[in-house]
């Protein structure tokens, strides 16, 4: 029952389908149900989370190309690499949804394929994992990110130094932002769908898997502190992340997601 045919006809598509009685004439609904169609932006989450994955590599590269470019190792030139990071990762975005559209009026990709896709995906259970919420889990990051750096903040003043504590506050800022992103997936494992393609039913289930993504982004801290030179534990905590997300992936046989 998940061919072309028992799906969508013989038409192979839903462009062709009807509402009611297919001798009459098109009601009020079947045209409100293919304006709708027909006018909305072909979207979906894999798409999201690439458009996340853009911003977040801008990110995390800035300080290195702002020190490479301006020949300066300072701190000061490291930390300006994360708001002009974000800036070039949000102007990509824009790029890219403007470049999206184009892509599909040339393919003539419209509504109606998407719908077609998704019929199919249903019917071969391809769509398992949760999408990724703006609206709900942007807030939440945002307050794990604030939270997270208040702590750092607070306790780099009450155990620095005099001369230190003030220093290298934004540094110790943008790590507690650092912290509050990687905690998020740890507090929410099915937030992490459109990346590792995975809903976890059981609570008990989703429990482990956030002590298992605690675990990896702790020794991947541990590691990339005496192996990298800059950031390193930092660094080593996301590299953490990406290898818990790809074995969360690998053993509900989510390959290409991995």
């Amino acid at each position: 029952r998940n061919n072309g045919d028992y799906l969508l006809g013989e038409s192979v598509s839903s462009r062709h389908a009807r509402c009611g009685n297919p001798s009459l004439p098109m009601n009020d609904d079947e045209k409100l149900i293919r304006e709708a169609i027909e006018q909305r932006h072909p979207e979906n989450g894999k798409y999201q989370a690439v458009r996340l994955l853009l911003v977040a590599v801008c990110v995390a590269y800035g300080p290195r190309l702002c020190v490479v470019l301006f020949q300066n190792r300072t701190p000061n030139y490291w930390r300006l690499g994360y708001p002009l990071g974000l800036i070039a990762g949000l102007l990509a975005n824009i790029a890219s949804v403007h470049g999206r559209s184009l892509w599909h009026q040339y393919l003539r990709h419209d509504g109606y394929k998407v719908l077609d896709s998704v019929i199919r995906l249903t019917a071969q259970h391809s769509f398992t994992y949760r999408r990724f919420r703006r609206w709900y889990d942007l807030p939440l990051i945002c307050l794990a990110c604030c939270l997270c750096s208040i702590a750092t903040i607070i306790y780099h003043l009450l155990f620095d130094d005099q001369y230190e504590r003030y220093q290298h506050l934004a540094g110790h800022c943008i790590d507690g932002v650092s912290v509050g992103l990687m905690l998020w997936p740890v507090l929410n494992i099915n937030g992490m769908g459109p990346w590792t393609g995975v809903f976890v039913l059981r609570p008990w289930v989703r429990r482990v898997w956030g002590l298992v993504m605690l675990f990896v982004i702790l020794v991947g801290g541990c590691l990339g502190d005496k192996v990298l030179y800059t950031s390193g534990r930092t660094q080593g905590a996301l590299w953490g992340l990406l290898v818990g997300s790809a074995v969360l992936s690998a053993t509900h046989r989510k390959w290409r997601h991995v």
